[in-house]
């Protein structure tokens, strides 16, 4: 994968001397491409996520990385060599990493309403009006609040909850999160 993760790793095994070999089946960046503002990561104040996904992957393709552009079907294990079989191709490498990043889930909430990700609402995709319900436990949903002001609350996966009745999270969403 070619998250922020992916791209991490492919930094480390670069400046460590071995070939490198990305692939991904959507734009470079995953979730972080969403974000607004990162205010979390090391050298920066704040950045956007577009931002930092492209400086993130200027850096591996100046370091050497080989990007495919492609969807991983099937890993095999043939004694030392692993066996990478894709949508269009197939690749062998003596190491894989794995940072297949993460998708939002949509929890089944009973309700006469559309029930969106933070995706849909950062991209434009979808724009909730009137009042609602942002649930997650990653910063992004501290982002979409932040976005819709006419809030109910925030249920996160850590089992805290804000809403209108005082509490609220920081702008630093993240330690909150």
């Amino acid at each position: 994968g070619c998250g922020p993760a992916g791209m991490t790793a492919a930094i480390y095994a670069l400046r460590a001397g071995r070939t490198v070999l990305v692939i991904e089946e959507a734009a470079p960046g995953g979730q972080i491409l969403f974000a607004h503002e990162v205010e979390n990561f090391p050298a920066f104040r704040r950045i956007s996520g577009a931002e930092l996904s492209d400086r993130m992957f200027q850096q591996i393709m100046d370091l050497g990385a080989v990007i495919e552009s492609d969807r991983v079907k099937q890993v095999e294990k043939d004694g030392e060599v692993f066996k990478i079989t894709t949508d269009y191709g197939s690749f062998e490498g003596r190491t894989v990493i794995v940072a297949t990043g993460a998708r939002p889930i949509i929890p089944n909430i009973p309700c006469s309403r559309t029930v969106y990700t933070f995706e849909d609402v950062l991209s434009g995709k979808a724009v909730p009006t009137g009042r609602g319900i942002v649930v997650g436990g990653g910063s992004q949903n501290g982002v979409v609040r932040n976005y819709q002001f006419n809030y109910n609350a925030i249920l996160n996966s850590h089992g805290s909850v804000w809403g209108d009745w005082g509490a609220s999270p920081s702008s630093d969403m993240t330690a909150h999160f």
